[in-house]
Order: structure tokens, then C-alpha cells, then sequence
């Protein structure tokens, strides 16, 4: 499951993007440096948010920064933490699911 900080970070990214501030809706990752907006982000968060398919690489290839977004099922798991439980178990069985986390 993803802590409070965690989905904390996913809310506020959803929030931004809601009102057109893209800017601060991006993680964006220099090396082990990630900042949302002016808000230092711990790699490992996003290393966990992008674990349980929360975010999204957005950056072209070889880019010289990375920049997350947040996804169809980012939106899901901030919406309804429980949905991170069933991603996984999703991911771990190695089948299909949505961004719900259930069988395709």
C-alpha cells in the first residue's frame, strides 16, 4: 500500500493538473533530485509511485530531465487507496487489468 505522504503527492499533482497548472502536475527527476513545483520529492516516492503504475514517464527519450505525469490509475488509487492492493496483485499475477486493478 502507498503511505499518506505518498498519496499526498499523487492529490496534489491531480489538483494542479485540474486547474491547468501542468507545471507543478509534473514530477520532474534530475538524477536522484525530484521536485514537484518548488517541492523537493523523495526518490523513493517516486520509485513507489511508479511501482504501482501511479505515474508515468512523459519525458522524451534521452531527455536531459524526467518528467512524470500522473495516470488513469494514479487517479484511481488517490481516489480509493484500496485500488493500490489490487494493482499490485494484479501486476504480480502477470495478467491484464484496468486501471482499477481487475482482470481484463
Amino acid at each position: 500500500m502507498l503511505t499518506n505522504r505518498q498519496l499526498g503527492i499523487l492529490r496534489e499533482m491531480i489538483a494542479a493538473d485540474r486547474m491547468g497548472n501542468y507545471e507543478d502536475a509534473e514530477i520532474v527527476r534530475e538524477g536522484r533530485s525530484c521536485w514537484l513545483g518548488c517541492v523537493r520529492v523523495s526518490p523513493g516516492i517516486v520509485d513507489a509511485l511508479l511501482a504501482y503504475a501511479a505515474i508515468t514517464l512523459a519525458s522524451e527519450p534521452g531527455a536531459a530531465l524526467e518528467r512524470y505525469v500522473v495516470t488513469g490509475t494514479g487517479r484511481r488509487i488517490a481516489d480509493d487507496p484500496t485500488v493500490a492492493g489490487k494493482v499490485m496483485a494484479a501486476m504480480l499475477s502477470g495478467g491484464s487489468f484496468d486501471s482499477g486493478g481487475e482482470p481484463i
